[in-house]
């Protein structure tokens, strides 16, 4: 039991026996009560293995109860009253199981837990989505490309997105399998597009700085343009501005890499923090997405319409590509024709879309407001 409870936990914590089968754990420096939680699944995923006793498997319930100070108690005997009452609570409700002192904090964790479990089923049952929104030409309203965008068709909940459960997917390690999964789908859809003749249709793939730090991305894209037939040429990868512009060497060779497979690199959210036009001349750049916080009120003419005025105008210089986000009014879309803005995506053309609403938007009109 010792040992096993020694492997969960950092050099920095204690690990006590109280009395008979009790024991307890004192974690240092937890910044947030889902830490906690992290520890004590853990644990229970570590006892969930039998115990070898001469030969003769055996296994043990395991029954957790938390308090955090100074919420829960400001002396040792309060903080280890309230982990008591918790365990017993465990205990009462199932066994294999752990509570907080704090009935709203068991609530929330036992939610977080439900949620990371549908999470992690969906992720094997194909219960993600991607939907694409349209990127017109500012010119001629025409659909010039799609982004992938992720979704997750909750049963109960509904059509979630990204900001609602990929921090989740992170802090519960699903990331690198539902990045691949998106970046496969994507390969896959824009291969099917393209052979239902629209060759022209550019698949803008939204990449993170830790998939660009993964040593196998470079060579994952390169399979997947060869297993779809897919040309480089016709995907976009948009890094996050506030990445590519650090300039560190592993971002900087993925990008690289990426552009010698023939793929388009943008920064994406350009404008957020502070903007620096001279940096990104020295990246393998092909467009800028503007953020959206510039194209909300780029129509008023304030300090937001002269950034979005000289970004243009200095990526123009250096052959990059302007692409406007987020754009929901006449007035927005009119200032990007008169100050020659390249494409622009948002609201105002259509929301992210399933890829059969997003053919049969296609095969329409124009997207452009006269």
């Amino acid at each position: 039991m010792a040992e096993r409870l020694n492997s969960t936990v950092r050099k920095v914590d204690t690990v006590a026996r109280l009395a008979g089968d009790e024991f307890t754990l004192i974690l240092t420096d937890i910044n947030d009560f889902r830490d906690a939680a992290t520890v004590a699944k853990k644990i229970l995923r570590r006892f969930s293995e039998p115990f070898d006793l001469d030969g003769r498997p055996r296994k043990v319930t395991i029954s957790i109860g938390i308090s955090l100070y100074p919420t829960d108690g400001q002396d040792v005997p309060s903080l280890l009253q309230q982990a008591d009452e918790a365990m017993y609570t465990a205990k009462k409700q199932g066994r294999d199981s752990f509570r907080f002192a704090s009935a709203d904090l068991s609530q929330q964790a036992f939610e977080r837990e439900a949620l990371e479990s549908a999470l992690r089923q969906a992720v094997v049952d194909g219960g993600l989505e991607v939907h694409y929104q349209p990127i017109i030409e500012v010119a001629s309203g025409r659909i010039t490309g799609a982004e992938a965008l992720l979704r997750w068709r909750h049963p109960e909940i509904g059509l979630m997105v990204p900001g609602q459960f990929l921090p989740l997917a992170q802090h519960s390690g699903l990331m690198p399998a539902i990045s691949q999964w998106v970046l496969k789908s994507a390969f896959d859809q824009g291969a099917a597009w393209r052979a239902a003749g629209h060759g022209d249709l550019r698949l803008c793939i939204n990449v993170s700085a830790s998939e660009l730090k993964d040593p196998n991305f470079h060579g994952l894209v390169e399979r997947l343009l060869q297993e779809t037939g897919l040309p480089g040429s016709s995907v976009d990868f948009e890094i996050p501005a506030s990445v590519g512009l650090e300039g560190k060497e592993p971002v900087i060779r993925a990008m690289e890499e990426l552009h010698r497979l023939g793929c388009r690199i943008a920064l994406d959210d350009f404008g957020t923090g502070r903007p620096d036009f001279a940096s990104f001349r020295q990246l393998p750049v092909n467009v800028l997405k503007v953020s959206p916080e510039y194209i909300r009120d780029v129509a008023s003419g304030g300090q937001e319409a002269k950034l979005v005025r000289a970004a243009t105008e200095i990526a123009h210089s250096l052959h990059i590509e302007v692409v406007a986000k987020a754009v929901e009014t006449t007035d927005q879309y009119d200032f990007l024709r008169q100050n020659q803005c390249d494409r622009a995506q948002g609201f105002f053309f259509s929301r992210p879309l399933p890829p059969g609403e997003f053919l049969k938007l296609m095969a329409g009109p124009a997207l452009s407001v006269n």
